[in-house]
């Protein structure tokens, strides 16, 4: 199972806690990528709302991925020490490279289900 968050504004406290709640309502699932592509900016309170995210999607055993971000957002999600949350390397340029990636571990995990 995928799910798939695309935040579609700067990332400022108010809009959070909806976000939150929404990302818990979620049923399980085994990877959450985040689309930070229409994100201009994250302040503090934002990072810590995604670093909640983060913590209780890892908790859950779910593989979380960012995709998408200007320079300046990756900056920020380094700044603000996200980037430890997750793993440089689960930090993609664009959205669609996440969803590569995501898709790849689906392949492998449905080829070793089926040995």
């Amino acid at each position: 199972w995928l799910r798939s968050y695309n935040l579609a504004a700067p990332y400022f406290l108010a809009p959070l806690n909806p976000i939150l709640r929404a990302y818990t309502a979620f049923d399980k699932h085994s990877y959450l990528i985040i689309d930070l592509h229409c994100v201009s900016h994250i302040d503090l309170s934002g990072a810590y709302v995604l670093e909640d995210i983060v913590d209780k999607a890892k908790k859950n055993g779910v593989e979380v991925f960012f995709g998408g971000g200007s320079p300046r957002i990756h900056q920020l999600i380094k700044q603000f020490k996200i980037i430890e949350h997750i793993g440089q390397e689960c930090y993609f340029d664009t959205y669609e490279e996440a969803l590569e990636m995501v898709q790849e571990l689906q392949k492998r995990e449905s080829f070793l289900a089926a040995i």
